[in-house]
Parts: structure tokens; C-alpha cells; sequence
């Protein structure tokens, strides 16, 4: 079932940050996208600890950031992420994605070539390296335990 969406923000955005560490000269722009009820600057405090190094700071505010506020269908995460893509400056990109993040990047993926990418960082607190290591005791774990997960 295809619930409409009832907020009427977009559903992904580019907001430029730390215009002041950006090098004009420098190769890559620095994108960073965030997991699942973050908000768009959580990524904010570790790139101010990064040597400045990147043509732009870009994070992405995406449709499952934690000030949405309003209910709504989850639309498809890749279909999200690549709304925003297109928003983002031409040129090669460096890339800090965590948890839900990291899905929707993958999703995108395996829709679109992401020939401007030239690296790529995940964080992701629910990958396992296999599907057998993902087992049922650990499903639990997660679901029971998931406010601490988003708390830590």
C-alpha cells in the first residue's frame, strides 16, 4: 500500500557546512550522510576535527532525520538519497555514511553508477559479515535494545 506523503518538506536536501574549512584547490568535496533518527548535522563535530582538506562540506538532510516530526511513509531510501544526489556540486566526492545511511547508499547503488565517488566510509553498527552471524537471538537483541543503540 502507497500511503501519500503527508509532510510537505522534501524529502532529501544539500546543506553546505563549514564554508570556512572549505579549500577551493582541493580535490574532493566531503559528503556525509546520516542513519536513521540523527538529525542532518551529526556528522558536524568529527569533520570540524579533520584536517581541512575538501573542496565543500556537504550533509545531507534526509526524509528520516529525527526533526521530521510529522508522520509519514517511509518512501523507497535509495529513491531519497538520490534526490539529494542530484543536489550535490559536480566534481569527486568522499563519502561518511552510518547505519541507515549506509542502506540507503547501497540501495542507490545498485541503481545508479556512483562514478564520482572516490571513497567511501560506512559506519554501520548492524552489518555482519555474513548472513549466518545475523540469527534470530540478535534480532531480538536489537529490537529490544534499539533506544540504546540510537543513544549511543
Amino acid at each position: 500500500m502507497n500511503v501519500a506523503l503527508r509532510n510537505t518538506q522534501r524529502e532529501a536536501s544539500v546543506v553546505p557546512i563549514l564554508p570556512e574549512r572549505s579549500d577551493a584547490t582541493a580535490p574532493h568535496h566531503l559528503v556525509t550522510i546520516h542513519g536513521i533518527a540523527d538529525t542532518a548535522d551529526v556528522w558536524k563535530q568529527a569533520v570540524t576535527k579533520l584536517t581541512p582538506q575538501f573542496r565543500s562540506y556537504q550533509q545531507l538532510s534526509l526524509k528520516w532525520h529525527s526533526e521530521v516530526g510529522e508522520p509519514y511513509a517511509y518512501p523507497d531510501p535509495g529513491a531519497v538519497l538520490a534526490d539529494a544526489w542530484r543536489q550535490l556540486p559536480d566534481g569527486p566526492k568522499v563519502v561518511v555514511s552510518h547505519a541507515f545511511g549506509c542502506n540507503a547508499l547501497l540501495s542507490m547503488a545498485q541503481r545508479q553508477p556512483l562514478d564520482d565517488v572516490d571513497a567511501l566510509i560506512l559506519f554501520s553498527p548492524y552489518y555482519k559479515a555474513g548472513y549466518e552471524d545475523f540469527n534470530w537471538a540478535l534480532f531480538r537483541r536489537y529490537v529490544s535494545e534499539f533506544e540504546r543503540f540510537l543513544l549511543s
